[in-house]
């Protein structure tokens, strides 16, 4: 099975299975090599049944196939591997509340994890919670667009890249209050 190169997800179900933090951890680690539910487990130091739900539901809304089958010890186990080689989750805005709820909940964890890698990078941050609330606003007039001209396209991921720089640096140049927020992120990190 040809694995798509770049996937928009739209579908509130979808997303709300795909970024539950175990089954995006399964998600990252099917992204270098497909796995069968026991390679899983045993990476990730799960128990097998509990891996196997986790990648029904990824399968069920299409983010993981089956794509091949070996055997062990003499029973016939599948091999599971990504749809995608990236998936970006775009919930459309009109989603029921609690999904957005829940997206909005992902944005944040994003960001916050966004800015720990930031430290460890040693950069200082001035005042965190106001540096958050500028990153969730860049990030979201950035993407603003940027999925629908994404959909159907098989981009390899050094050209989305590539695309998403211009993107940015178009955006940025064109629109005043995103060059006043990569200003105040600058003024908030040295």
């Amino acid at each position: 099975m040809d694995k798509e190169r770049i996937k928009v997800v739209r579908d509130p179900k979808a997303i709300i299975i795909g970024i539950e933090k175990n089954r995006r951890n399964i998600l990252k680690l099917l992204r270098f090599n497909d796995l069968t539910v026991s390679q899983i487990a045993e990476i990730l130091g799960k128990d097998e049944s509990t891996i196997y739900r986790h990648i029904k539901k990824l399968e069920e809304v299409g983010l993981v196939d089956a794509v091949g089958e070996r055997k062990r010890y003499h029973i016939p186990e599948k091999i599971y591997g990504r749809s995608s080689n990236l998936y970006i989750f775009a919930m459309d805005e009109k989603a029921p509340e609690k999904e957005m709820k829940i997206k909005q909940e992902y944005k944040k964890k994003m960001i916050d994890n966004l800015i720990v890698q930031l430290k460890k990078l040693n950069y200082k941050l001035e005042n965190e919670e106001k540096l958050s609330k500028l990153l969730l606003e860049f990030f979201s007039l950035i993407h603003k667009d940027w999925n629908e001209k994404l959909e159907n396209k098989n981009l390899d991921l050094e050209m989305y890249r590539k695309l998403y720089t211009i993107n940015l640096i178009l955006k940025a140049e064109k629109d005043k209050r995103i060059r006043d927020i990569i200003g105040e992120i600058a003024e908030s990190i040295e």
